[in-house]
């Protein structure tokens, strides 16, 4: 029953994991919530870099988990500080995985005039 359950938690982080990503990265850099709903960047931002995402969204649930794990340890501090570097490394592997989808011909999101260097 166990193996069943792994598995099917498996299934739906992967799920949520390909819609997350390209949706996190919209609303980024748009900055508007509506916006960033644009089924059509999602549907193919998910087509064309599933692997990418599976593969950092893997790294980041193993190597996240490791580290509270390890940080439970450090009297339940070095949990939150795992917490943290999880977020970052999700943040900075989806800027990779941007980057990889441009290269690779995806159309550029629009960046908000809110995010213009002055």
């Amino acid at each position: 029953m166990s193996l069943i359950s792994l598995v099917v938690y498996f299934g739906i982080f992967a799920v949520l994991s390909l819609i997350m990503m390209p949706l996190s990265i919209r609303a980024s850099l748009v900055q508007d919530f509506v916006q960033a709903f644009d089924i059509n960047f999602i549907k193919k931002f998910a087509l064309m870099m599933w692997k990418e995402i599976l593969m950092a969204s893997l790294f980041v649930l193993v190597a996240g988990s490791l580290l509270t794990f390890i940080g439970f340890f450090a009297f339940c501090v070095g949990m939150f500080l795992a917490q943290a570097l999880m977020f970052f490394s999700w943040t900075h592997l989806s800027k990779q995985v941007y980057k990889l989808y441009l290269s690779r011909g995806g159309e550029p999101v629009p960046v908000s005039p809110k995010l213009a260097v002055l």
